[in-house]
């Protein structure tokens, strides 16, 4: 994956510390490398919906945190980039545990750079894949 930005790191880095809403639900980057990002976030008693499974919109947010970590690693430096676009899909709820989100540049482009991550569940069974997401990056 060509890397235009030797700073990419720190800039990842950046919109995990920075992001008010992902450090308020507990996201966390794990690592980084050009085209790929790894995200975490362990499940509190904050992050289940009415039935008791992690509510979708926490699943999502920490998939699509570590899209655009992936997207980061591969866009200039000084890009801002949102996500005009993306699709989800949920597969099996999760009641606790730890969640990790790993995203990967599928297409980086001179003006889309595009995504996808899955998110998995490390359970007694093994690991579950939970959902996944498309996201389609652009530069604000």
């Amino acid at each position: 994956m060509k890397v235009r930005n030797n700073n990419y790191k720190k800039d990842v880095e950046a919109v995990f510390l920075e992001a008010t809403f992902i450090r308020e639900l507990g996201i966390q980057l794990v690592n980084v490398e050009p085209g790929r990002c790894l995200a975490e976030v362990q499940v509190i008693p904050a992050h289940l919906q009415h039935l008791n499974r992690v509510h979708g919109g926490v699943i999502s947010s920490l998939a699509g945190h570590a899209a655009l970590g992936a997207a980061i690693s591969v866009a200039s430096e000084g890009d801002v980039l949102v996500a005009p676009e993306f699709t989800f899909q949920m597969f099996r709820g999760v009641e606790s545990g730890l969640l990790q989100a790993k995203a990967q540049v599928i297409k980086g482009g001179a003006l889309l750079i595009f995504t996808e991550a899955e998110v998995f569940y490390n359970g007694t069974a093994g690991e579950h894949l939970v959902a996944k997401g498309n996201f389609t990056f652009t530069r604000a």
